[in-house]
Formats: structure tokens, sequence, C-alpha cells
């Protein structure tokens, strides 16, 4: 700590400071520090943590568990594990905790034809009881996320969609439809910006963000020789996305639709992503098993904590209030 704060007074006082030997003392506070694992049966695919900082609920694909299955953990030491009661592949909390989007499977007999059935279900946290239903998908539903007002979720899926929906009247809004249905294609981002005026989206096909009012897109001058697969919004409304196979975290300014920063630090596909609260700093997770902790300078970011301890792909990424 003493040795850290040795480098930020150095810094002050514009002394040029080794870029790599600051990444190896933050990396070793960081692996000195980790406060809980949870190991899990089969392969964890997403997670959530509910505003207050109290709660992780943790979905994904279990053994003999058809259409994922998850739990619910006590923060910060991950204590008191117990299943959800119901199916999850993907999850996701609302801004004020009360509600917990899950993305399921229906069994065969619910599905018609050749395609699947899935369903999002939106119950309450405190005992669970559902509030809502909403069926379109016809492919598995990747992501989940509510809209700063918590009146509607966004979900993406591989059958090629993005849909907005309206959770007190279960009904769709607009679904957005990102190029062909490519299943099994890699569509893994979806986000609001601060307002919910703005929804973007990151799949298979140039990262996409739409109008949520008018359903229109808005144009973005992607390089579509990459393939994003997670994207987001920060503080300053700028768009940041991940993209395949070049482990790139690129930032787009909306207004002109052009891009304006590129990071580049991950050994491959850099596929999650997660901002703070004030989107000032943000996190990427890599099929390198390494987590970059950034923080936005002006124009640029630099790398505050490099956290290694996954032997596998990173899927998912969450801050804690």
């Amino acid at each position: 700590l003493l040795a850290i704060e040795a480098i930020g007074a150095t810094r002050g006082t514009d002394a040029y400071v080794v870029r790599e030997a600051e990444e190896s003392l933050h990396e070793a506070l960081q692996m000195s520090r980790l406060v809980a694992m949870l190991p899990i049966e089969g392969a964890g695919y997403d997670v959530a943590i509910s505003p207050n900082g109290e709660k992780v609920y943790i979905s994904g694909h279990l053994p003999n568990a058809a259409g994922g299955t998850g739990f619910v953990a006590d923060l910060p030491h991950l204590t008191d594990p117990q299943p959800l009661p119901m199916p999850a592949w993907v999850v996701a909390v609302s801004t004020d905790g009360s509600l917990l989007a899950a993305a399921h499977e229906l069994p065969a007999e619910d599905s018609t034809g050749n395609s699947e059935a899935w369903r999002i279900s939106i119950v309450d946290t405190a005992a669970f009881d559902t509030v809502a239903t909403l069926d379109g998908h016809t492919h598995r539903i990747e992501e989940l996320a509510f809209s700063p007002d918590d009146r509607r979720l966004a979900s993406i899926a591989l059958d090629g969609t993005a849909r907005l929906w309206d959770i007190n009247e279960q009904r769709q809004i607009y679904e957005f439809r990102n190029g062909n249905a490519l299943p099994n294609a890699f569509v893994n981002g979806v986000a609001f910006n601060a307002d919910g005026s703005l929804l973007a989206v990151a799949s298979y096909d140039p990262v996409q963000v739409w109008n949520t009012s008018s359903g229109e897109a808005v144009p973005i001058a992607y390089d579509d020789s990459t393939v994003p697969c997670a994207a987001d919004f920060d503080e300053s409304n700028r768009l940041l996305v991940n993209s395949i196979p070049d482990g790139t975290t690129r930032f787009f300014d909306l207004a002109s639709g052009s891009e304006t920063l590129t990071l580049s630090r991950h050994a491959g596909s850099n596929c999650a992503l997660a901002l703070t609260a004030g989107g000032r700093r943000f996190a990427t997770g890599g099929n390198d098993g390494i987590i970059y902790v950034w923080e936005t300078e002006g124009a640029g970011a630099r790398v505050l904590y490099t956290l290694r301890g996954h032997d596998g792909w990173i899927r998912d990424l969450q801050f804690s209030p």
C-alpha cells in the first residue's frame, strides 16, 4: 500500500513512473485481496449484483439442468448460496433491486415446429413471485438489461433479434433485427444509456445503437473486420464496444458516430464489459482469463488493476455498488 501511495505521489509531481512496475504492484495487491470464491459445477454464464450490494445472482449451464439454472448468494463472502426457484440461463436485476429477470428455455411441448421457445420470467426478489412473463424469442437468450426507470427490459438472442419489452403490460415494444438470424452466432451485448433513450446491441453483425422511443437506428461507423461482442455507455454517453478476435475496446462518439479511442490489452477475444455507476471506471475480461480495470482520463484511459485467477474464458463481469 505504501508503494502504491508513493507511485501516486510521484505521478503528482509529473515524474515518470514505469508502467510495468505500477501494474505489478497493483496485481500483487489485488491477488492478496481475493474476498471469496464459489466453485460452480458446470459453466457459469451470467452474474448480476443487487444495487445494495447484498446479493449476487449467478446463472449458467449446469449438468442435467435444461434451459439453465442458477443460485443467489450473500455478499461479500458468497455465503448461504441457494438455488433460484426457476430456470435461469441469463439474469438481470432492476435498478431498484426489487425485480429479477431470468431467461430460460421452455419444455419441448411448449415449442412450435423446429423452433425453440424461450421465456423471460420477471419475479420480485423478496418472495420470487412472478410479476411478468415475456414470450417471443425462438432461440437461446444471451443477455438481459433493465432500463434505468425499470419499466422496460431489453433482450438479445440467437434468433437474430434484440427486443424491447414493456414489463407492466407484458408486451413487446420493438424488435430490432441485427442482420440475419444466425444460430450459434456470438451475440452478447445489450445495454441502455443513462437516461434510457438509447439501446446498444452487440452481436455478430456490426454494433448498432437504437433510439428506444422511435425504434430507429443511430449511425455508427464501426469497422466490420472485427466482431462486437459487448457494449455499454460511459458517463459521457460515449459507446464502448469490446471485440473479437483482436481483443480491443473501442470508444465511439454518438454525435459524430465516429471512433475516438481504441484500447488493446487482451490476448484474443475480449467479451466481458462492466462499468461503474458513474461510468468513469470500467472492467474488461477476455478468454485469456485476465480482468483489466480501467479509468478514463480525458480522451484516454489507463489500466488501474490487473486481476488474474480465472483459468478460462470470462463470460461476464459486474461491479458492486
